[in-house]
């Protein structure tokens, strides 16, 4: 019996074939999305570096920034302009004047592996549904194929992340026996099933039947216009190298069971 641990084990050391790295270039993502009608937050701009950001006047009032190949958040700015040339960040609590935010661009640049294929990206600002929570809901969904198995919701209004997990159909799952933490570093948070949860995990499986994967994590912002994909993650870190949560074993085996099971639909 080889869990999802292991699958993932094998999908990083690249004993797996035909992985679709590329989901991780967030511009060649958004031309998929486009072709196979997956709803996405709309480009403004790129940039091929931080250097040449000369004004952000020109973009709505609210949108994001974030580099097209990096992960875990590196140089991503939910800004919202307040008065001329002063943008607040409501991701990182900080407000910044233009050479602030090249700054941190430059910070996360310096730290990319990519750079031949790195572009910094203006994007939609996802408007969240609830007022009191500016920064929208992310819901992470694994998706084996044509089959969700976990929604791992994430909160982060406020100084720690919180969590909540459900099941592949949006059932709450207890704090033990599926995902585990000491809860430490994050929260766990409350459940909050977003308005359209058919839609959402539609949008994931279309996903991933779309790259003919058996394993995706569907990375989904629920906004008040509904729920768009923020981003795909072919090898989900957390879950993996378990220090801030983990899979109990028996989830980490029936988890393991979906993956193999996703790869017998895709030989057929």
């Amino acid at each position: 019996m080889v869990t999802w641990v292991e699958k993932i084990e094998q999908r990083l050391n690249h004993t797996e074939k035909n992985v679709p790295w590329w989901v991780n270039d967030k511009a060649k993502l958004h031309n998929f999305a486009e072709e196979h009608g997956i709803p996405m937050p709309e480009v403004f701009r790129y940039w091929d570096e931080p250097s040449q950001l000369e004004t952000l006047e020109d973009l709505p009032s609210r949108f994001v920034l974030k580099p097209t190949v990096m992960h875990s958040n590196w140089g991503v700015q939910l800004l919202e302009r307040k008065e001329p040339g002063k943008y607040y960040d409501s991701l990182n609590s900080a407000t910044y004047g233009l050479d602030g935010i090249r700054k941190v661009q430059e910070n996360a640049y310096s730290k990319c592996n990519y750079k031949g294929q790195y572009k910094l990206m203006a994007e939609e600002f996802v408007q969240s549904p609830d007022e009191t929570k500016p920064v929208p809901f992310d819901y992470k969904v694994y998706c084996f194929y044509d089959t969700p198995m976990l929604v791992q919701q994430v909160d982060r209004n406020g100084s720690k992340d919180k969590h909540f997990f459900f099941d592949g159909e949006f059932n709450p799952l207890p704090s033990e026996g599926y995902v585990e933490s000491d809860w430490r570093h994050v929260e766990l948070g409350e459940p909050v099933i977003p308005h359209d949860p058919a839609a959402l995990l539609e949008a994931a499986i279309r996903t991933t039947v779309a790259l003919n994967t058996p394993f995706m994590r569907v990375d989904m912002f629920h906004g008040k216009n509904g729920t768009v994909t923020g981003e795909l993650t072919p090898a989900p870190g957390p879950l993996y190298y378990k220090k801030i949560m983990w899979l109990s074993d028996s989830f980490d085996e029936e988890l393991g069971r979906a993956w193999d099971l996703a790869e017998q639909k895709l030989s057929h």
